[in-house]
């Protein structure tokens, strides 16, 4: 397949706020057989933007605040991976389109089942040039590989998680708009568990010469469900404007992440921060398919950025 798979919205649907169980079915059909599909009108587009411009803007506050914090932190296999602050986290930057959208948890609730659960609220940033004006792109990768890490045999488990995206600009070929390898999320093994370049390296030339690669070309306003499974790679971003996607983790009800381990060593349930301003709206959604483990503090929120900085930092004194 050399298209993106892609669901398309009627007014209608958006007018309801309800995907047709016709629609969920092709949906899920393309997550299961391509690992990925794109829903069209998803999201309102005024929504988005707000986002957009709070991120930017607490960018260009973060660094003044940090001069010698460095957002471009290493990324695998060698190349250059692009971090920049998570979303905001104020009630004002919250929107029930994109953190409880109706369209999304249909189709990750027909695949995973009843109690999904949201286990992370997270960005992805690719800025205009990498590291000294360098223009890189980032290697082949997956976000996380076999259920089981002695799981074998032709064909991989159902995911116990998927991915979704919700870009915040246009993605285009020029901003580096994300590589997809189409059905590699069925890959055994998976590169993820992988830990030698040049195994990597061939196996991925290999897929090359009869499934090649595709882009994620689409508007704002689209959502994407994803198998976290598939190989996928950041391209560079040719414009002066930052590439920034938002992206959710939609897990099994079972299914728990875990922060980084603490001073001690030991890791904990991770868990989503927001201002107590957001406690009523992420509540009173409680009764929709979705749940966030989530916990409130007094405004300003700044966990989202803490968590940034210490991800990254590499002891650097700012």
């Amino acid at each position: 397949m050399h298209e993106l798979p892609t669901i398309s919205l009627t007014q209608k649907e958006r007018e309801n706020q309800a995907i047709s169980k016709e629609k969920i079915a092709r949906a899920v059909q393309c997550v299961e057989n391509h690992g990925m599909v794109v829903i069209q009108g998803a999201v309102e587009k005024k929504h988005v933007l707000e986002v957009y411009q709070q991120m930017l803007s607490e960018h260009e506050d973060f660094l003044k605040r940090f001069p010698g914090y460095p957002l471009r932190g290493p990324g695998g296999f060698g190349a250059e991976a692009f971090k920049g602050l998570p979303p905001p986290r104020a009630r004002e930057f919250l929107f029930e389109d994109i953190i409880f959208n109706p369209y999304a948890i249909a189709v990750t609730e027909s695949i995973l089942g009843r109690g999904v659960h949201c286990g992370s609220y997270n960005s992805h940033w690719v800025f205009s040039s990498g590291p000294d004006g360098q223009r890189v792109r980032q290697s082949v990768h997956a976000d996380c590989g076999s259920l089981f890490s002695n799981e074998g045999g032709m064909y991989p488990l159902s995911p116990a998680l998927l991915t979704v995206n919700v870009p915040l600009v246009d993605f285009t070929e020029a901003n580096g708009a994300t590589e997809l390898w189409l059905g590699t999320h069925k890959a055994v093994p998976s590169i993820f568990d992988l830990r030698e370049y040049d195994e990597i390296k061939g196996i991925v030339l290999k897929r090359m010469e009869t499934n090649p690669p595709i882009r994620l070309l689409v508007p704002t306003g689209s959502l994407i469900v994803r198998d976290p499974r598939m190989w996928h790679a950041a391209f560079p971003n040719l414009t002066n404007e930052p590439r920034v996607m938002l992206t959710m983790k939609h897990c099994r009800n079972w299914y728990r992440d875990l922060a980084p381990p603490d001073a001690d060593g030991e890791q904990k349930q991770s868990v989503i921060a927001f201002e107590r301003s957001a406690r009523e709206f992420l509540y009173y959604r409680t009764r929709l398919p979705l749940k966030i483990r989530c916990r409130f503090v007094d405004p300003p929120c700044r966990d989202h950025i803490w968590e940034a900085l210490s991800r990254y930092w590499d002891g650097t004194p700012l």
